[in-house]
């Protein structure tokens, strides 16, 4: 979580994003899912009466210095940068079960249905999936 480690990140996002635009019409790069603080299934099963005991405080789960690092690589590459964070954590705290989907497999992957229940989501947040007039070369 350091300085200096997020502007090595930074650097190389940045030299990564522009090697793929040099190959691709666009880039698109998506944020990391906020973190649990703890591995959820674990949690819920020691918890079964409270979801609210296996949250996590969104200041844990969601680190906007890097953030910050990755929005800017993005923006220097001319990269659509999606951010997953208001699906995956659309209130503070963040909550282990959204709707009615468990979001995590652990304490960072999420499920593989709760990941189906977003494509809506993403296909929106992409440009070209959003635009079906766009055409391809």
């Amino acid at each position: 979580g350091t300085t200096e480690a997020q502007s090595r990140w930074q650097a190389g996002l940045a030299r990564t994003l522009a090697a793929l635009s040099k190959s691709a019409r666009s880039v698109v790069m998506m944020n990391d899912t906020p973190r649990a603080q703890f591995d959820v299934p674990t949690c819920l099963s020691a918890h079964r009466t409270s979801i609210l005991a296996c949250s996590t405080p969104t200041a844990k789960a969601i680190k906007p210095s890097w953030e910050r690092a990755t929005a800017g690589a993005a923006a220097a590459a001319g990269a659509t940068l999606v951010d997953p964070n208001v699906w995956v954590c659309p209130s503070s705290p963040c909550l282990p079960v959204v709707g009615d989907f468990l979001v995590y497999s652990d304490d960072q992957h999420l499920t593989p249905p709760f990941a189906l229940a977003l494509t809506t989501q993403l296909g929106a947040a992409i440009p070209e999936l959003a635009s079906p007039t766009t055409s391809r070369p």
